[in-house]
């Protein structure tokens, strides 16, 4: 009874541990991260994308082959941990 009392104290309070002090993100981890979950996108190619990340702050610029490509490419990185208010150059095929 004591151990298992022990354990689930121990587990709640690792849990709660930085519960709103988030650390911020390396750069060179923010930007692995973001180009990990834009290669996990089916159907979006990003062989012409390029990520810039200076002190947090996200660059995104290149060229996509749709405006579909666009909003999914956009849509990915604003749901990558760390990201807050990206910055997207990006321009259409024609």
């Amino acid at each position: 009874m004591k151990k298992s009392f022990f354990l689930l104290s121990a587990l709640g309070l690792f849990g709660c541990a930085g519960f709103g002090f988030e650390k911020p993100m390396r750069d060179s981890a923010l930007k692995g991260a973001i180009i990990s979950a834009l290669k996990q996108q089916r159907g979006l190619d990003i062989s012409h994308v390029y990520v810039d990340v200076d002190a947090g702050a996200v660059v995104i610029s290149g060229m996509v082959d749709s405006s579909q490509q666009e909003k999914l490419l956009e849509k990915t990185v604003y749901h990558v941990r760390g990201v807050k208010e990206p910055t997207f150059n990006l321009a259409v095929k024609q």
